[in-house]
Parts: structure tokens; sequence; C-alpha cells
């Protein structure tokens, strides 16, 4: 499980880098997309945050919303580094 989790953050720079494409570019339906694949990954790991503010995104880009591509960055790089922060926690506890 550690294996998929180190996984999943580690794919969160290709993820973040995305999200920044999408708002630049002004794509809400991409952008929806891709929080819908953040969302689901997050929620299946156990990351309920970075699931929220996905969640969050995603029903904002349905009806044509999205944040700036410097507050989606920040938000959710904020938001993966909780993540992490989490696992190293679990980890040293030797839960993981």
């Amino acid at each position: 499980m550690i294996e998929l989790v180190e996984d999943f953050l580690d794919s969160c720079k290709r993820f973040d880098a995305r999200l920044v494409e999408t708002v630049a570019a002004g794509n809400p339906s991409g952008f929806r997309e891709l929080c819908h694949e953040i969302k689901g990954s997050a929620a299946m790991l156990g990351f309920t945050g970075l699931s929220r503010l996905a969640a969050e995104w995603e029903s904002g880009a349905i009806s044509g919303e999205m944040p700036s591509a410097f507050d989606a960055s920040t938000r959710f790089k904020t938001m993966v580094e909780a993540s992490r922060v989490m696992v190293a926690g679990i980890q040293a506890r030797g839960e993981g």
C-alpha cells in the first residue's frame, strides 16, 4: 500500500503541471476531468483533504469556474505537502 501512496504523491508534480496548463488554456472541461481523476485517486488512498479540494474544483468547473493558475498550484501543493506529512507520520509510528 505504501508503494501506491508514494507513487501517487510522486505523480502529483505532473498533476500540478496539468492543473496549471488546463487553467492557463482556459479549458474548464479538461480541468474538470483532471480534478475528477485527482479526486478519485486521492480518495482511494485516504487523502480526504486533497480529494475534497479536487471535488470543489470539479464542481466549479462544471459551471465554468476555475481558480487562477497560481491559486490552483498553491492550494494543490499545500494539500499534497499535508498528505506527505501525514504519510511520514504514519511511517514513523510504524503503521505503514
